[in-house]
């Protein structure tokens, strides 16, 4: 039971440093973060809610405390109550997948998850064509649509995301992109098969872990966040690649 409940504070602890950070990139005043309505949906006692409030008063102190290559050592879950560095990861990516089943949960009942299937193929072939990727690379790569920008978890909300890599081999794109042309939606695709590729190479854990770890040092979701700084990258040679695969028709 001890366990669990340490379980359930350090995830809940590590949500709310990253809905501080947020609240606090965005100038907001730190009220904004609903600590009733965390304690409500966790069913917290009194107890939990003051550990949790401690947690936040001290958020920026969680940061730096953790190993992300641990994670992929697969530590036992009754190592978890050490607290090392070792455990802190594990906290840290598993409150990363807590987040993105709830994404995840909500974007399987998405009636028009299926959506601009033709389009998306039309993006895949482009890459492939433009020598960005391989057929086989997007080999079992599930990409569906989803309004990303809707989801709001206890406060944590992805209002600029046009897409996201939730777990392996699973691409989401945001519902309004099934509106743009095919060069721009290979772009986007490029990009997250790139963090596809991450999954692949770091392993599950030490990706959410890194993912977490950059956003609890405010380097928030573009270019100064590591794992986000490798995709665009990416992203980058992929739309040059496709330019010039265009101005010679190799799209036709």
């Amino acid at each position: 039971m001890k366990i669990i409940k340490f379980l359930k504070i350090a995830s809940l602890s590590t949500i709310a440093s990253l809905s501080m950070s947020v609240v606090t990139a965005s100038e907001s005043n730190s009220n904004d973060f609903d600590l009733m309505q965390v304690a409500e949906a966790f069913a917290l006692d009194d107890q939990e809610q003051l550990i949790l409030l401690e947690a936040i008063n001290q958020w920026d102190d969680f940061t730096g405390k953790y190993d992300c290559n641990a994670c992929n050592y697969n530590p036992k879950w009754h190592e978890f109550d050490k607290v090392g560095k070792h455990g802190l990861c594990w906290t840290v990516a598993d409150t990363f997948g807590a987040v993105m089943n709830a994404i995840l949960l909500r974007c399987n009942n998405y009636g028009g998850r299926m959506g601009a299937g033709a389009k998306i193929e039309a993006a895949k072939q482009l890459l492939i064509k433009a020598g960005v990727l391989k057929q086989n690379d997007f080999d079992g790569v599930k990409i569906r649509l989803c309004p990303i920008k809707d989801v709001d978890i206890i406060g944590f909300t992805f209002a600029g995301a046009v897409g996201m890599v939730p777990k392996e081999k699973h691409i989401l794109i945001d519902v309004a992109q099934k509106d743009t042309n095919v060069v721009n939606l290979a772009s986007l695709i490029a990009h997250e098969m790139k963090h596809v590729q991450q999954y692949e190479d770091w392993g599950k854990g030490k990706f959410r872990c890194k993912y977490s770890d950059e956003l609890l040092s405010w380097h928030g979701f573009g270019r100064d966040n590591e794992v986000e700084r490798e995709a665009y990258q990416f992203q980058d040679s992929a739309d040059q690649k496709i330019r010039e695969c265009r101005r010679h028709r190799c799209d036709l």
